[in-house]
């Protein structure tokens, strides 16, 4: 029975400790497709390469028996996409621009012939994102560094969301001021001049949430942070831990060619 029982509470602690993983992960983005051939038959056991062209590291997957493929915890940046199988020419798909919290679906066709010839194409983003029926907005490194605001509160940018209304004080708003910072509702979530459903926070996929009343625990400044994306009612499936607005920021990482 001890042993039992202890394998049930290492279980139980096992899940609890693999949820924040899927739950707090929205600040990285994914690629997800299929892998198919000319005629639209899915090709399973390619190998899927996808790569930093900023940083050069690489995400490599094998596509599974319905030629799907899905490359998670994607720093935002510029990608490259590279598709092989034995039999067919290498798919090399270039400039994929991914943003904070992106889940892009990239189909791609490999033609028949050596596995030594390659074909290289040049990404589009998609028009429309049919992954997620979110309402969102993305604020890039340029928006948050040149926005004419004085707090130097990044979080404070998602005032400028569409149906985003600030309802605190202007001067507890201001960078590393955590009351402030939550004191805003969108879509009928502000009722009396009150929040009525807290925020969520993410710096970099970590929870950043206070315990009270959703207010930010911590706020970096907006020199450090270099993508921020916010989203409103609907959310997307993933995101259930409040009925306010989720906030996820992305802070600015280095690349292999020298600046400063």
């Amino acid at each position: 029975m001890s042993l039992l029982r202890g394998g049930r509470i290492c279980a139980i602690l096992s899940i609890s400790l693999s949820l924040p993983a899927v739950c707090f992960a929205q600040s990285r983005a994914s690629i997800t497709g299929r892998i198919m051939d000319q005629q639209d038959a899915v090709i399973p056991g390619a190998a899927v390469t996808v790569k930093s062209l900023q940083t050069g590291v690489t995400t490599r997957v094998i596509t599974n028996q319905t030629g799907y493929y899905e490359a998670d915890f994607l720093d935002p940046g510029t990608y490259s996409i590279q598709a092989e199988a034995p039999g067919f020419k290498s798919m090399l798909r270039s400039s994929v621009e991914l943003e904070t919290g992106d889940r892009l679906a990239i189909d791609l066709k490999l033609e028949v012939g050596m596995a030594n010839q390659s074909v290289e194409v040049t990404a589009e983003r998609p028009v429309v994102d049919t992954t997620s029926a979110a309402g969102d907005r993305v604020l890039d490194d340029r928006e948050i560094a040149q926005l004419p605001y004085t707090t130097m509160n990044p979080f404070s940018l998602q005032a400028i969301t569409p149906g985003v209304v600030f309802t605190g004080s202007p001067g507890i708003a201001r960078v590393f001021d955590n009351a402030g910072t939550a004191s805003y509702g969108g879509y009928g979530l502000v009722a009396g001049g009150g929040i009525v459903a807290g925020d969520e926070f993410l710096l970099d996929g970590a929870p950043v949430t206070g315990t009270n009343g959703g207010r930010a625990g911590f706020v970096p400044s907006s020199q450090a942070v270099g993508e921020m994306r916010v989203e409103t009612s609907p959310f997307d499936a993933s995101l259930g831990h409040t009925g306010g607005i989720f906030v996820s920021a992305t802070t600015k990482g280095g690349t292999n060619t020298y600046h400063g």
